[in-house]
């Protein structure tokens, strides 16, 4: 019977409680995270304010050829150097700094009071309208036309390579390091700004038909999704009911069962977090076609702390969440060992009653005694004649 007992609990922790114990843990710390100020609002501010001068650093140590080597690449960056301006200037120039800096800055840390409680929950909106005046000034446009005029002089080739990039408008296409037709050049950057133009909405809506919560949206999520780690909870408690035949016994397979749901999502969460950060290495590789490697290696040394930011913010809820279940599950094993271990002893059975003979004869009034049996009881009187004769001195 008590096989049985502890095949059904294993049964129930392996099947159904570990591995929504898993999930929960997963969905709970990527909710978390998603809604996070840091994550939604302070990061992404971070980066656009870092933005001009990553660009910056870029064009800056692109001159040297230990950093690019390939021809035609530097064919690229020494027509930019020509032109004198740099790519923060150009971002000012454009009108879009001052997009990002006020517009999307000042929305995102409205999301964030928003999602600390520390404004009202409301709609809120980043205007594109700035944006889209900026691009019809043809700014950019000007730009790159200028860019593609310091270019060398294309060949046969070169020019064929164009002629195919324009008329078939692929991004994919390979864009040859050499001076194509101005004139195509331009009627091609005027259409695909207006088309991008007539894609562009006039705002993009953060949040719609949002409700006040006194908690804000970041707690009130928050609370809410611990509510899951009902189910798992319910689940391993009855499976240690079923297998625990002690108090010590309850607490070690609920302990026990806890603290392996909290370490196999501590592990998974590191492992995929540092394959992640891995994988994130061979991306210069991977694209090879459309970028140098040399390009790409500069690009990624420049950004990297931007991806790590990223994934740290997104993994460090599960890993911080399924470390408290690790020790939740620790602290149920250790007060295993100080309660009691063995079952209740049976209770000692009570005394025997008196038999029914001495209990009736003790309950029935005795008999008088009659005469004969009193006299025969009572021990016989010394005669008068006895009593005189004690009574002399001797």
């Amino acid at each position: 019977m008590k096989v049985l007992r502890v095949l059904l609990a294993l049964f129930i922790i392996a099947v159904f409680a570990l591995p929504i114990l898993f999930g929960v843990i997963w969905t709970v710390g990527i909710t978390n995270a998603a809604v996070s100020p840091r994550f939604v609002s302070d990061l992404p501010q971070d980066i656009i304010a870092e933005i001009p001068g990553l660009l910056d650093e870029i064009f800056e140590e692109a001159r040297d050829e230990r950093q690019i080597a390939d021809p035609e690449v530097r064919a690229w960056f020494e027509a930019a150097d020509r032109l004198g301006v740099s790519p923060r200037e150009l971002l000012r120039q454009a009108g879009l700094q001052d997009w990002l800096e006020n517009e999307v800055a000042k929305s995102l840390e409205e999301v964030g009071d928003m999602l600390r409680g520390e404004r009202r929950a409301r709609s809120i909106a980043i205007d594109l309208r700035p944006l889209k005046d900026s691009l019809r000034t043809g700014a950019l446009e000007d730009y790159f036309l200028d860019l593609l005029a310091n270019l060398p002089p294309c060949d046969d080739f070169g020019t064929e390579e164009w002629r195919d990039f324009f008329e078939f408008r692929d991004s994919r296409s390979r864009m040859p390091a050499c001076r194509p037709d101005l004139v195509m050049a331009g009627e091609y950057l005027e259409r695909q700004r207006w088309e991008m133009l007539e894609d562009m909405p006039d705002e993009i809506s953060l949040f719609e038909n949002v409700r006040v919560l006194p908690l804000g949206i970041s707690r009130t999520v928050s609370l809410l999704s611990y509510a899951l780690f009902i189910l798992p909870a319910v689940l391993i408690f009855v499976a240690a009911l079923i297998a625990a035949c002690t108090p010590s016994g309850f607490f070690k397979w609920f302990g026990a069962a806890t603290l392996v749901g909290g370490l196999a999502t501590l592990g998974s969460g590191a492992f995929i977090q540092g394959a992640t950060s891995f994988a994130w290495k061979f991306m210069p590789y991977v694209e090879a076609e459309r970028w140098t490697r040399d390009l790409q290696e500069l690009i990624l040394a420049k950004t990297d702390w931007i991806f790590h930011r990223v994934l740290s913010q997104l993994f460090s809820p599960v890993i911080s969440l399924a470390g408290a279940v690790c020790i939740i599950g620790l602290v149920f094993f250790v007060i295993s060992f100080a309660v009691r271990s063995q079952p209740r002893s049976p209770r000692a059975p009570r005394p025997a009653s008196k038999p029914a003979e001495s209990v009736k004869s003790a309950s029935e009034p005795s008999a008088p005694e009659t005469p004969a049996a009193k006299s025969s009881v009572e021990p016989a009187k010394d005669t008068e004649p006895e009593q005189e004769a004690k009574k002399k001195p001797e």
